[in-house]
């Protein structure tokens, strides 16, 4: 799935999280998309950022197979969904929760870990971006070894 980085950016200018939303103001930008995008899907998962490799909870919206998201709309980033709600399941949950995200009703607690997950689908979406960062970590580190062993060769040829 691409992400519409045109709709995201709109989003982005157009919707801010509340004041009190501290460390989840992603969500609820994500949130409030809804309002705007009624045939959307609410996501939230794990992304890994292209230039870091780093795997972050996160939320964004989908709607005909792309991603909007209007917080990371100018990175380079690949999501992995843990849990999807069309808009009236996220209104409801949003209602009965009360606050964002949604997921961590879902959750044993705060330290949910997959052993003791009530959302498997939700870590195993964690489990998959971890992977996926180890392995894009590991590629790049290849590849940066094998253009410095070609520089140190034609050194050695040049001398």
């Amino acid at each position: 799935m691409k992400i519409n980085k045109t709709l995201s950016q709109e989003l982005a200018q157009e919707i801010l999280p509340p004041a009190n939303a501290g460390e989840y103001a992603g969500w609820y930008r994500a949130f409030s998309g809804l309002s705007r995008l009624p045939d959307a899907c609410y996501v939230e998962g794990w992304m890994v950022l292209q230039d870091t490799f780093t795997v972050s909870e996160h939320a964004w919206l989908e709607v005909d197979n792309e991603i909007i998201d209007p917080v990371h709309w100018q990175d380079e980033a690949t999501y992995f969904s843990g849990a999807r709600f069309n808009a009236a399941q996220a209104q409801a949950a949003m209602a009965q929760k009360g606050q964002l995200p949604l997921t961590h009703l879902l959750r044993a607690s705060r330290n949910d870990t997959p052993a003791n997950s009530g959302n498997p689908k939700y870590w195993a979406a964690w489990e998959e971006a971890t992977k996926f960062a180890e392995a894009q970590k590991r590629g790049t580190l290849w590849s940066n070894w094998h253009r410095w062993l070609e520089l140190i060769a034609k050194r050695h040829k040049d001398m």
